[in-house]
């Protein structure tokens, strides 16, 4: 598939039916216009109608190029099914790829994971709640002090 940078939708053909610019390969869109499409489909603005399989595809877009906030936003897409299939091991994938990146709200969910559903990893499930904290991340510092 092909893309208006101008337009910022995806076009079939060389240029676009609407404003006339030359089409690019969607994967040479840059990360940033592909979250922020994604954005436009997820909360239905700028022109776009809401519609959760739209985004989910370009978060993936931009995610796939390293994209930390388009990481966090597809992973909640899969843990909780919005415009993709539910499933919870490509949500913990996505949300352990944007917390390495030092996302902190994609660090308090992956604490989560670890320190709830996987068995044995409660240590390591509190260290990315404490990284998640050190940022100010509020769920993170409440919990913390829950297990205190």
């Amino acid at each position: 598939m092909m893309y208006c940078t101008k337009c910022n939708v995806e076009r079939d053909g060389k240029f676009c039916s609407e404003c006339g610019t030359k089409l690019v390969e969607c994967m040479a869109v840059e990360a940033e216009t592909c979250y922020r499409t994604a954005e436009d489909y997820y909360y239905g603005r700028n022109g776009k109608d809401e519609d959760n399989e739209e985004a989910a595809k370009w978060y993936l877009k931009a995610a796939e190029q390293g994209h930390a906030d388009a990481q966090y936003k597809l992973a909640g897409c899969y843990e909780n099914g919005w415009g993709v299939d539910e499933d919870g091991e490509a949500a913990a994938e996505w949300y352990m790829k944007a917390a390495e990146q030092g996302h902190a709200d994609a660090q308090y969910e992956i604490g989560y994971i670890l320190y709830n559903v996987c068995d044995g990893c409660e240590e390591e499930g509190l260290e990315w709640w404490h990284k998640a904290a050190e940022q100010g991340q509020e769920d993170a510092i409440n919990i913390l002090k829950e297990l205190e």
